[in-house]
C-alpha cells in the first residue's frame, strides 16, 4: 500500500494541554489512518472511536531533601508502569504522601495549585504502543484465567481456542478492532489518557518514556530538586505470561521480539509490519515529543 503524507493534526498540542479538543483531534487522525490499518491487517470493520478515561491520577506533596516543586501530579497510563512509579515515588522522597484520586477531584486541586503559582509539576510516562498492547493482552488473559466479571464479553471470543495459541492472539486483536476490548485502559491508546474529563484538563509538563526510564526518570528528579534516585523497575510488577504476549505476536505476524543477527533486518522488519496497528494503538505517537 502506497502510503500518503498526513496533514498536521493538533493532536500533540490539545492532548499534552489537556485541551477539550484533544479527543476531536483524535477522531479526526483515526478516521484519517484507519484505511492503512484495513489495507495491513486485512479488517473491514468500522474504526472505535476515541473516549476519555479516568485512570488512577495521583498527587504527592514532597518533603524532606527536595528543594524544588512541592507538588507532584501524575497521570497514569496504564501498562506504563505505573505501579512501579508509584513505589519509586515512595522511595524518592519521605514522607510523600499519595492520595488516590478520581480525576474531577485531581483536576479540581491541580487547577487550585496552578491558579495560587504553587510550585508542582504534572507527569507521565508512556511506552512503546506495540510492547504496551502485548503487555496488555496478557494481562486480560490472566483477569480472564482468574474470572474477573469485566471480561466475560470478550470469553465468547476467545474460547473456542486455547491459550496460547496464534489463533487466539488473532481473535483478541478482531475483538480489540471491533471496540477496544469496551475500551479498556490496558490496551486503551494511550493519548486518550490525555484527554480532557468534563471539561477539566490537567496540562502534562513532563512525558517520560519507559524504554529510556533510568534517563527520564533522572530528568524529573532533577527537575523536582531531589537527590538522585535511581529508577527500581523491579517494584509493583503486575502478573502476565510471556506465553501470551508470544501467542499474540504470532497471531498478528510481529516477529520483531525475536531479534535476529541482523539489527537493520530486524529494524526493518519492525517498522513495516508496527506501521498500521501502532497507528491505531498510539495515534501516530500523538504525545511524544519524538516518535518511536
Amino acid at each position: 500500500m502506497v502510503l500518503k503524507k498526513m496533514p498536521p493534526f493538533r493532536t500533540r498540542r490539545d492532548c499534552l494541554k489537556g485541551h477539550v479538543g484533544c479527543l476531536p483531534a483524535l477522531t479526526k487522525l483515526r478516521r484519517a489512518i484507519w484505511p492503512r490499518i484495513r489495507a495491513e491487517i486485512a479488517w473491514q470493520g468500522a474504526p472505535f472511536w476515541p473516549r476519555e478515561i479516568d485512570g488512577e491520577e495521583f498527587i504527592g506533596e514532597l518533603h524532606g531533601p527536595c528543594t524544588g516543586a512541592q507538588s507532584v501530579y501524575y497521570r497514569h497510563v496504564w501498562k506504563a508502569a505505573g505501579q512501579t512509579i508509584f513505589r519509586n515515588l515512595e522511595r524518592m522522597s519521605t514522607p510523600i504522601l499519595q492520595a488516590g484520586l478520581r480525576y474531577p477531584e485531581f483536576c479540581k486541586d491541580f487547577q487550585a495549585d496552578r491558579s495560587m503559582k504553587k510550585p508542582g509539576i504534572s507527569f507521565t510516562f508512556v511506552r512503546d504502543p506495540l510492547s504496551r498492547f502485548f503487555s496488555g493482552y496478557a494481562e486480560i488473559e490472566h483477569r480472564l484465567a482468574a474470572g474477573f466479571a469485566d471480561y466475560l464479553h470478550l470469553q465468547d471470543d476467545l474460547q473456542p481456542f486455547a491459550r496460547g495459541t496464534r489463533e487466539r492472539g488473532r481473535a483478541f486483536l478482531e475483538a480489540f478492532l471491533r471496540n477496544a476490548i469496551n475500551h479498556d485502559g490496558h490496551v486503551k491508546p494511550q493519548s486518550e489518557f490525555l484527554a480532557a474529563l468534563g471539561n477539566c484538563g490537567v496540562a502534562t509538563d513532563f512525558v517520560g518514556k519507559t524504554e529510556s526510564f533510568q534517563q527520564d526518570w533522572a530528568r524529573l528528579v532533577a527537575s523536582l530538586g531531589c537527590p538522585a534516585a535511581p529508577f527500581d523497575g523491579s517494584l509493583g510488577l503486575h502478573p502476565n505470561d510471556a506465553h501470551d504476549k508470544e501467542a499474540l505476536q504470532r497471531g498478528i505476524g510481529f516477529n520483531f521480539f525475536k531479534m535476529n543477527s541482523s539489527q537493520d533486518a530486524s529494524q526493518l522488519d519492525r517498522q513495516m509490519h508496527s506501521m498500521a496497528l501502532t497507528a491505531a494503538l498510539a495515534d501516530g505517537g500523538s504525545i511524544l515529543p519524538q516518535r518511536y
